[in-house]
């Protein structure tokens, strides 16, 4: 552990050296740093360095101990004193109590006062070193938990199926990221090119993607995109006041420092995929959809300029989207399939790339809804694993006939649960739930999202859940306030926001009701325990 410094201010060497030769300072685990013969000396001592133990006198000439201790309470209020003194004087006495002073003792010292003394100062240090270290540890983790919510806010934004802006807007002002929605956000993509070692290799690479997003100068956030698993996406926000060219050349470079850090460091080639910009939430999926398939088009090597028409977009508008969603939820195959074939007609009269970006946006929002209920799809019909297979499906009759197998195997599951409803979904329904439980949920809102009935959703999740709605959102919420009190400085009302109740008293209430005491008795608990 790192000793602690002293510093002896006395305006006689001789006193100086006989305290300095009174300690064993190594064996209590102190250095003596500096000596100063006055007030003054002293002060501009500790402004050149960090002290954490002064054993003054109080009789010096220039400035006194009363002023020196004065100041000392003034300007490092941290800082641990010891009185050194032959007067037995009462002004010197209240001036060292009034200035905080750890212990007063009277010359000549005994050895054995000034080192049970010095013990005693040592052991407030020690607490307040531990006291600096836990703060540190739960700002630290605090910061943590922000970033890996921030992170699930936009995954959960890529792959949510449904169209609950107002559930959005709620995170993100718990988050203290409301800017987003605002602001101008691109997408990056980046794996590691075929290998049968990549999941070996898969934490280095990630760590590696998340300490070159943290050098980047700007808002950079790091996701995992539970259906790529050897693919890590990045959302680069534009601050705004700063010039297209110049914010494209940044986000070129910060691509540009990926690839040889990977190559370096873990000994694989990347291919990556840079996004188009977009503004407001609702158009991120687009914006990460063409980050996907320009790492698609990357990786089967296509030529772009040999397209055989202009890339225009992909013709599938958020209604669509929302309808497609319904249809294959509530399994209405035959109409889902229509749809999607006047889909893939129209793109492919554009171009090949517009057919298979068509593909790949058809299958992402298929992917989405199986992701909703759990629904794992599996490794040899993830269209994403498979760049080549899709470039050669180059006639809409083709596509339709690919897509409609995946259709038709995620549909069958989806019938399954709404008909035999079991762990599997409520799990998924549970995972929502808390990953959720800071906004506005309602029992209504989550039959809606699922394709239930309120009524039987609800008996649903009391008998797979073993409680009631009301009853488990409220557990997770006062377990998350309860740990936010013990572990964090937040204010009472922020703490409340952040658990989901947006009204203070109403907060305050339900916390007495679950815990027999206020929020801010609750807090003062910690207190006691330290």
């Amino acid at each position: 552990m790192k000793p602690y410094k002293v510093m002896i201010v006395d305006d006689e060497p001789e006193i100086r050296k006989g305290i300095e030769m009174k300690v064993d300072w190594e064996a209590l685990g102190l250095i003596l740093h500096a000596e100063a013969s006055n007030g003054q000396e002293a002060m501009s001592a500790l402004e050149q360095h960090p002290i954490d133990i002064v054993i003054t006198d109080m009789h010096m000439p220039y400035m006194d101990g009363v002023e020196f201790l004065k100041a000392c309470a003034d300007h490092y209020p941290r800082l641990k004193l010891i009185v050194l003194s032959g007067y037995d004087d009462f002004l010197y006495a209240k001036a060292a109590v009034r200035s905080n002073v750890k212990d007063y003792l009277l010359k000549p010292v005994v050895r054995r006062e000034l080192a049970d003394s010095l013990q005693k100062v040592i052991g407030e240090l020690d607490k307040e070193r531990q006291a600096h270290a836990d703060r540190n540890q739960m700002e630290w983790q605090l910061s943590q938990n922000l970033i890996s919510m921030r992170e699930q806010l936009i995954v959960q934004t890529l792959k949510h199926t449904s169209d609950y802006a107002w559930l959005w807007r709620d995170q993100a002002k718990r988050l203290r990221t409301n800017h987003w929605n605002d602001s101008k956000v691109q997408f990056l993509v980046i794996d590691m090119d075929s290998s049968e070692d990549r999941p070996l290799f898969l934490l280095p690479f990630e760590l590696l993607c998340r300490e070159i997003a943290a050098e980047w100068s700007g808002e950079a956030y790091v996701f995992r995109d539970p259906g790529l698993p050897y693919m890590i996406g990045m959302m680069v926000v534009h601050p705004g006041r700063e010039g297209e060219d110049s914010f494209a050349n940044r986000v070129n470079e910060l691509i540009g420092k990926l690839a040889p850090a990977i190559q370096r460091y873990i000994g694989m080639a990347t291919v990556n995929g840079i996004g188009e910009p977009v503004i407001g939430f609702q158009e991120w999926k687009k914006g990460y959809l063409s980050a996907l398939l320009g790492w698609n088009e990357n990786k089967a090597n296509i030529n772009k300029a040999e397209s055989n028409g202009v890339i225009t977009e992909v013709p599938l508008s958020p209604e669509l989207e929302k309808q497609l969603v319904h249809l294959l939820k509530s399994d209405k195959r035959e109409p889902f399939k229509q749809e999607l074939n006047k889909l893939l007609k129209l793109a492919e009269r554009h171009s090949p790339q517009v057919l298979a970006r068509t593909i790949f946006y058809a299958y992402f929002v298929m992917e989405s809804v199986a992701q909703d209920y759990g629904i794992a799809i599996p490794t040899e019909q993830r269209i994403w694993l498979q760049p080549d297979l899709v470039w050669g499906l180059n006639a809409s009759k083709r596509a339709n006939e690919y897509i409609e197998r995946t259709a038709d195997w995620i549909a069958d599951r989806i019938a399954f649960f709404h008909h035999a409803p079991g762990s599997d979904l409520f799990e998924s329904v549970r995972r929502f739930i808390d990953d959720n439980y800071g906004s506005e949920l309602t029992l209504s809102m989550l039959a809606e999202k699922y394709h239930f009935n309120s009524s039987y959703f609800s008996e649903l999740f009391r008998i797979h859940i073993g409680q009631t709605f009301s009853d488990y959102l409220t557990d997770i919420r006062m377990t998350k306030a309860a740990r936010l009190l013990m572990e964090s400085d937040f204010p009472l009302t922020e703490v409340g926001e952040l658990c989901g109740y947006a009204n203070p008293s109403y907060f305050s209430t339900a916390f007495k009701k679950r815990y027999r005491m206020s929020p801010s008795k609750y807090r003062n608990l910690r207190e006691q325990r330290n």
